[in-house]
């Protein structure tokens, strides 16, 4: 299992709402943990969407493959009615 540690605009925001919170700027610290959150959010569905794409990809390619290789006219050796 491997871990990915990524700091990026997400965490920086972060970092500095929560020294705005400590510095009693309430207003301006909430506003930045919520883009935040939001960014973390966005991030992960954003590899979510990524790995469900790369997952339908290599879905079609094994059944590309498979239909070629056991598809009964493959085998037959008699052409398609449909093809001129």
């Amino acid at each position: 299992m491997s871990f990915r540690i990524s700091f990026g605009l997400a965490e920086i925001l972060g970092i500095f709402g929560s020294w705005a919170l400590i510095d009693n700027n309430h207003f301006i610290g909430s506003i930045l943990l919520g883009f935040s959150i939001f960014g973390v959010f966005m991030r992960m569905a954003l590899d979510l969407q990524s790995k469900k794409e790369s997952d339908k990809k290599i879905e079609n390619v094994t059944n590309v493959v498979k239909d070629a290789l056991f598809s009964v006219q493959t085998w037959n050796n008699k052409p398609d009615k449909n093809i001129h």
